[in-house]
């Protein structure tokens, strides 16, 4: 309460967002950028968290927006599109088939059960990955160090395949995501 009376002064509106932490990597960061830059008088609360805690939130209305990849089935709720995340296998090495990327150095990215879902109908035999991850990023800092291949968002990955640092596994599926 004190934050709020304290914050009247400076801000007109406020407005407290959630994401999941993926998405703030490669579609959030830059909307939030563009509203704290352009509507100084709105006050923002921005939270990374996951799809449980976002939809909780939602429930009970200590968030004004939620950003998922899975709608939530909450009655009134206007639940929108904001946008299409492209998911691509990519690897350090150029010409690496997918049943060899699957199995040499694979690195799983949880993109939620709508990802894992496909991923498990598109390689139903493959090897478990050894290594997993919440976010792209860290993914993609393994694959630089490390190497391996693991399935990323286009929009984080275009920049490092132009610079032929990183190859699109040719045979693998594009998965595409909707935000």
């Amino acid at each position: 309460a004190h934050e709020e009376i304290a914050l009247s002064d400076q801000v007109d509106k406020r407005l407290t967002v959630a994401g999941v932490t993926s998405l703030w990597e490669i579609l959030l960061q830059d909307w939030i950028n563009n509203i704290h830059c352009n509507a100084p008088l709105i006050g923002l609360r921005a939270e990374a968290s996951s799809y449980e805690s976002i939809v909780q939130k939602l429930e009970q209305g200590s968030i004004a927006l939620g950003f998922l990849y899975e709608p939530p089935q909450l009655r009134d709720m206007v639940v929108q599109e904001v946008g299409e995340v492209s998911l691509i296998m990519v690897s350090e090495e150029q010409g690496i088939s997918v049943d060899d990327a699957l199995s040499q150095g694979y690195i799983r990215v949880d993109w939620g059960t709508l990802f894992t879902s496909l991923h498990e109908d598109y390689f139903p035999q493959r090897p478990i990955a050894a290594v997993r991850a919440n976010i792209a990023s860290i993914a993609l800092g393994l694959i630089d160090n490390c190497g391996g291949a693991a399935y990323l968002p286009t929009s984080l990955v275009n920049e490092k395949l132009r610079q032929g640092k990183l190859f699109k596994v040719e045979d693998a599926p594009e998965i595409p995501l909707k935000a």
